[in-house]
């Protein structure tokens, strides 16, 4: 992945320590975000408009396949799914993403009046993966791994 941070804050990079002040590990954070929101956006932009001019049925199933992985992987990247270990639901991974760890520290520490939209957006992020995650996942295994038992 891009180190938006690097890019636009080089010097920030020296400093990345534990010494920075919340404003300062926001701010190229929230840079790569937007970033990674942008690349989202057109990559899916890019997947539908090759399915919308398609000529062939297989560019309908090229891009489904573009899009599955698109939207999975940057779930994935930005949130993070939940695990079933042993039975048992595990966040530790989304504890770290970036939805959590930063945005969450951003909107709790710095402007706390938009709690409730964060909260609104986070109780929707778990919905999506409580549903059409698990909706996708035999399509998403057979597009995407190439499932021996189709």
């Amino acid at each position: 992945m891009i180190d938006a941070a690097a890019l636009i804050f080089p010097d920030s990079q020296k400093n990345m320590g534990n010494d920075l002040s919340d404003e300062q590990h926001h701010l190229p954070r929230l840079a790569e975000y937007t970033l990674v929101l942008g690349l989202i956006h057109l990559n899916i932009s890019s997947a539908f408009r090759i399915y919308l001019k398609g000529d062939e049925p297989y560019d309908a199933i090229y891009t489904s396949k573009q899009l599955l992985v698109t939207i999975n992987e940057r779930y994935k990247q930005i949130y993070h799914y939940l695990n079933v270990i042993d039975g048992e639901l595990v966040d530790d991974k989304r504890k770290q993403s970036y939805w959590v760890k930063d945005m969450g520290r951003l909107v709790s520490q710095e402007i706390p009046e938009i709690i409730n939209d964060y909260k609104s957006i986070t109780f929707a992020l778990d919905d999506y993966d409580n549903l059409q995650l698990k909706q996708m996942t035999k399509p998403g295994n057979l597009a995407i791994h190439y499932d021996k038992n189709a």
